[in-house]
């Protein structure tokens, strides 16, 4: 054994995969060998805490543009995606999309006459959490 090269292997928190609603990373791994011919078991599964949210909400803005909604937000953390979620009414709030940039637009519902939208970090589970809400903002229709 003391003749075995030992390698470390460090994974930056950017290429793990999304968080879940509670802020947490679910990571396990499995060792292959160089030769690929030997292969572990997969370790437990471990959680990790995301990346830390703000005390205060981010500024920024929801408007209406036509038959859209625009959502517009600073972000001065190093975050380099976005869930958006939005609730019409008095209904809940509901996945729409990902960005990667500080601003999202989604068709307007005609039926309703208020939106409220919520940005979170980019998740693997689509499940809206008001502990990951980095903005929240809203406007009538």
């Amino acid at each position: 054994m003391s003749s075995e090269i030992i390698k470390n292997v460090i994974i930056s928190q950017e290429t793990l995969p999304g968080v879940d609603a509670q802020n947490k990373h679910y990571v396990r791994y499995r060792i292959i060998s160089e030769d690929k011919n030997r292969v572990s078991e997969w370790s437990p599964i471990y959680n990790i805490n995301g990346i830390k949210l703000p005390e205060e909400m981010e500024e920024g803005s929801v408007s209406i543009s036509g038959e859209f909604i625009v959502v517009r937000w600073s972000n001065i953390r190093p975050i380099q995606a976005f869930d958006i979620y939005v609730k019409y009414d008095a209904g809940d709030y509901a996945y729409v999309g990902s960005s990667s940039n500080n601003t999202y637009s989604f068709v307007k519902n005609s039926s309703a006459s208020a939106v409220s939208v919520s940005v979170h970090p980019k998740s693997s589970i689509k499940t809206y959490s008001d502990k990951t809400s980095i903005y929240t903002g809203g406007t009538t229709i």
